[in-house]
């Protein structure tokens, strides 16, 4: 079974799944062993983390399929790897694909906003045509070729042109090929009904972030309305980023550790980690005498 048709035999079963955002193979596997079955590798947390900058194109397609490539190496359950605008034309979309299968992705988000793009909860975006969209959609299928690929097509134009702009575009990507359709950014609990009312047969997706311009529903509450996969695309960022900076500052102070608010411990990090299966494989294969 190819990573793309695992994760769409997962979209077959019933209710929604949760895609925890992750940035690194430490996260992925934190998410495999606390029980998720999808995973999400995000641009803004990978900018954040390997750059240390924000999510307004910075990355290339080289460091996000390098990213998703190690994430997807790293745990046996599906990734749907962001992939920006596809970083080009439809001929660049292509590449962009046979390199996100060849990595061992499950699904792709195509977005379409106009290069260099932002995060979607930022001010400032810009979308290219319909048919310029579509046809990057069209190529994308086209080179998942057997690999079962899910194909989530995103739209910004809610920001630009309004929801009834989006939802169209959004049918627009359906029928172009698209497995999957995610309108960023509603503003509200009604829009993001309208959304799902709209598209009643389609498989949905959610993006959730703190702060951010769509308002912090559960699963449960996306899953009534008709959302077949949520995101929580910088939740695992934010409490790392808050972890570190209490750490950091905790050492700063006082100079030593001791006192930390957490548990974690060398012990615990090796089960984190699987030190046990690297043990037996370095016992496997020890010289015999």
């Amino acid at each position: 079974m190819t990573a793309g048709e695992h994760l769409r035999s997962r979209l077959a079963e019933p209710g929604i799944h949760i895609a925890p955002a992750v940035y690194d193979c430490l996260g992925a596997l934190i998410a495999e062993q606390v029980g998720f079955h999808l995973i999400f590798s995000g641009g803004f947390s990978i900018a954040a983390s390997r750059l240390g900058k924000p999510d307004m194109g910075y990355l290339t397609a080289t460091e996000m399929i390098q990213a998703a490539r190690s994430i997807a190496q790293a745990t046996a359950i599906p990734v749907i790897a962001d992939m920006d605008t596809g970083y080009g034309n439809p001929l660049n979309v292509i590449r962009t694909v046979e390199e996100a299968v060849s990595a061992g992705v499950a699904g792709i988000i195509l977005e379409d906003q106009v290069w260099p793009k932002r995060c979607g909860h930022m001010e400032g975006k810009q979308v290219i045509s319909v048919a310029e969209h579509v046809e990057k959609i069209r190529a994308a299928r086209f080179a998942a070729q057997e690999s079962g690929l899910v194909i989530v097509a995103r739209t910004d134009a809610r920001a630009i042109h309004g929801l009834q702009d989006a939802m169209a575009r959004g049918e627009r990507y359906l029928e172009a090929g698209a497995d999957m359709l995610f309108v960023e950014a509603p503003r509200s609990v009604e829009e993001l009904q309208t959304v799902a009312q709209h598209f009643p047969n389609q498989y949905l997706f959610a993006n959730i972030i703190e702060g951010g311009k769509t308002p912090n529903l559960s699963a449960d509450e996306l899953q009534h309305m008709g959302y077949k996969v949520v995101v929580f695309a910088l939740s695992a960022l934010f409490a790392a980023t808050e972890a570190l900076q209490n750490c950091l500052a905790h050492l700063k102070k006082h100079g030593t550790t001791d006192g930390l608010a957490h548990t974690m411990n060398f012990k615990a990090f090796e089960q984190v980690i699987r030190l046990e299966r690297h043990h037996a494989l370095e016992k496997k294969f020890q010289p015999k005498e």
